[in-house]
């Protein structure tokens, strides 16, 4: 019987490590999926805030609205107004102050969206930060080679790659390893905060895919998603489970020493290669596999 491999849900994180937005059908352009990772929170120290140190900020939601033909992201958190993000960097550049951002141990160019958001995000997350928006410089890939490619992807604010892709059935396979029913019934791939959601496919499969083809986009793959502590903290409240899943996952998912061999991995990386639209139903065609104990 012929397999069939479909694209199931697509995700969009417009503020880094807030809650993601389920979408029909997104546009991929040359720093990805629209929107995606566009702003992120940065501290009193210039660097990143995540869900790493913050649980919180993954009940922060998020949504995307149009308002006289402009488009904007907008936060809201319990008991607080809702706050408005302008999405159009044409606009932004004009008034607002670029400076450079520490996302992990890079500079990146980025805009100041003002004193508003500064103070909305910090009276969220009790601690003094402010809300910036990526800029203009390319940030390319980490760790691979783009020669080859008809353009070269200019990501956002994720953290290495534009593109994270997670099956269903790599999700099933560790959470019938988790140690309670509650566990079982909780951990989902939202934990994992995937763009691309599969099914279809065998259990991390996707590990191995080093082309891919997802409706007209085509995509190469970088190398398998390592993984912190961050799929600990629950996506629906923002408490981080002392242990689960990483335990269960150390156990069972510590599998690619050449990358890591402190860490467990779920889910794969992948770069695009062309622009268009991803439609929730497109169907996936793999293209090319690679041995991902040798990227």
């Amino acid at each position: 019987m012929t397999k069939i491999i479909k694209l199931e849900k697509i995700i969009i994180y417009p503020v880094k490590s807030c809650k993601g937005i389920e979408v029909e059908q997104c546009q991929v352009t040359k720093s990805g999926l629209e929107l995606d990772r566009r702003f992120v929170i940065i501290d009193k120290d210039n660097k990143m805030i995540t869900g790493r140190t913050f649980p919180k900020t993954v009940t922060v939601v998020t949504k995307i609205i149009q308002e006289n033909e402009e488009t904007f992201v907008e936060l809201s958190y319990e008991g607080f107004e809702p706050l408005k993000l302008a999405t159009d960097i044409n606009k932004i550049k004009q008034s607002a102050e670029g400076s450079l951002v520490k996302i992990w141990e890079t500079d990146v160019h980025a805009y100041y969206m003002g004193d508003e958001a500064a103070n909305w995000i910090s009276k969220v997350l009790e601690t003094e930060a402010k809300i910036y928006m990526k800029g203009e410089n390319i940030r390319e890939p980490l760790n691979v080679e783009l020669g080859h490619l008809e353009f070269v992807p200019n990501f956002n604010f994720a953290d290495k790659y534009p593109f994270n892709f997670v099956s269903h059935s790599s999700i099933q396979n560790i959470q019938k390893e988790l140690p309670s029913d509650e566990l079982k019934n909780t951990v989902n791939e939202n934990n994992f905060r995937p763009n691309l959601v599969l099914s279809g496919s065998d259990p991390h499969e996707e590990d191995r895919w080093a082309e891919v083809k997802v409706g007209n986009l085509k995509f190469e793959g970088a190398e398998p998603c390592s993984r912190c502590m961050f799929p600990n903290v629950n996506p629906e409240n923002g408490i981080a489970h002392p242990t689960e899943p990483s335990k269960t996952m150390m156990k069972h998912r510590r599998v690619y020493p050449n990358i890591s061999r402190f860490r467990s991995f779920m889910g794969a990386h992948f770069i695009h290669t062309n622009e268009g639209t991803l439609k929730v139903g497109d169907l996936v065609t793999v293209l090319k596999e690679q041995d991902p104990t040798q990227v």
